[in-house]
C-alpha cells in the first residue's frame, strides 16, 4: 500500500494474504501517518481478511491523522514516538526535520526506504519496566 503523489489517496499494488485468515495479531509498520489514508486502507484490508488485533507502530503522526485513525479505529493500538502538531500545505507532516532525525537517528532501525522501515522496539513499549535481577 502506498499513496499516490498526485491523487493523494491510498493504492494498493501488492497483496499476497493467503485467502483464510491464520492469525491472531497483525502488526503494521508505517513510517510517517499524515492524513491517515494509507494506514486506514491497509487495516481495513486487514480487518476485512479477518484480524482480530492490529497495532500499528509509526515514528511520527500528525494530530490530525492520529485523531482520524483512533476515530475511525478505536480497537486498534498505536505505537509512536511522536506527534506533529499539523501537516504541510502537500499533505505531509509539518516538521520534516523531525520525521528525518526520527528515522534515521533516533529509532533503531534496521533499514530505512522512502515507504517502510523495520525497527527494533526493545523495551520502547515497556520503558518503565526495570530490568530483572540475576
Amino acid at each position: 500500500m502506498y499513496r499516490n503523489k498526485q491523487s493523494l489517496l491510498p493504492v494498493q499494488y501488492y497483496n499476497k494474504l493467503p485467502k483464510e485468515c491464520n492469525v491472531d495479531v497483525a502488526i503494521v509498520l508505517e513510517p510517517v501517518i499524515a492524513t491517515a489514508g494509507t494506514i486506514l486502507a491497509t487495516v481495513a484490508v486487514l480487518k476485512t481478511w479477518g484480524v482480530e488485533k492490529i497495532k500499528i507502530v509509526s515514528a511520527i503522526a500528525s494530530k490530525q491523522g492520529l485523531q482520524e485513525v483512533c476515530a475511525k479505529n478505536p480497537d486498534v493500538e498505536i505505537f509512536l514516538a511522536a506527534i506533529d502538531d499539523g501537516l504541510s500545505e502537500v499533505r505531509c507532516v509539518s516538521n520534516r526535520e523531525l520525521a528525518k532525525m526520527l528515522l534515521q537517528d533516533v529509532l533503531p532501525v534496521a533499514h530505512v526506504s522512502d515507504r517502510w522501515c523495520v525497527v527494533v522496539l526493545t523495551g520502547w513499549l515497556h520503558p518503565t519496566r526495570s530490568r530483572r535481577r540475576r
